[in-house]
């Protein structure tokens, strides 16, 4: 079986806000959601980039959230 798992390190400045809330967000997320950080990172920037290419690919796509 391969190996499909890679591992990095994140480092959070809790000093630069957004960076401070990511934390405080991870350090309370509800464990019944969320079983680890790497699900809830991984939900988080498949969020953000398929939202961020779908903008880029349509400059006329307006989002209302």
């Amino acid at each position: 079986m391969q190996n499909n798992i890679r591992n990095t390190n994140l480092r959070f400045n809790l000093d630069k806000e957004q960076q401070r809330r990511a934390w405080e967000y991870l350090q309370t997320m509800d464990r019944q959601d969320f079983k680890s950080y790497s699900q809830v990172i991984s939900l988080a920037l498949v969020d953000y980039f398929d939202r961020y290419y779908r903008t880029q690919a349509d400059p006329y796509l307006e989002t209302r959230e």
